[in-house]
């Protein structure tokens, strides 16, 4: 199965990165690979092994440490929509039944 990143998720991931480079590169490096991994390695193989998130978007998220992924599964395709921090506010919105996906609705 095709892992596609959006937009959004590249931009989270980058962000994630400059967050921990500033007081440790080789971490922020570490640590972007494996969230890279899990999310390769496993959704291309098991893509429905998420939680199922927001019921009405089948929005689906899995948890690395204190990482969130959302991400969609379709036929053939899991598109990776957030790699976000389990504390943002973003969490809460991605629950509500009217959450507009950015770049897919």
């Amino acid at each position: 199965m095709i892992v596609h990143f959006t937009q959004n998720a590249l931009a989270n991931l980058d962000s994630i990165f400059e967050y921990h480079a500033d007081y440790n590169n080789d971490y922020a490096y570490k640590l972007n690979n494996e969230i890279m991994s899990l999310i390769r390695d496993n959704l291309s193989q098991f893509s429905e092994m998420g939680s199922l998130y927001n019921l009405e978007k089948s929005i689906r998220r899995l948890v690395f440490e204190r990482y969130n992924v959302y991400y969609l599964h379709k036929p053939d395709i899991v598109y990776v929509l957030f790699v976000i921090d389990a504390k943002m506010h973003l969490n809460t919105e991605i629950q509500k039944p009217d959450f507009k996906i950015p770049g897919l609705t």
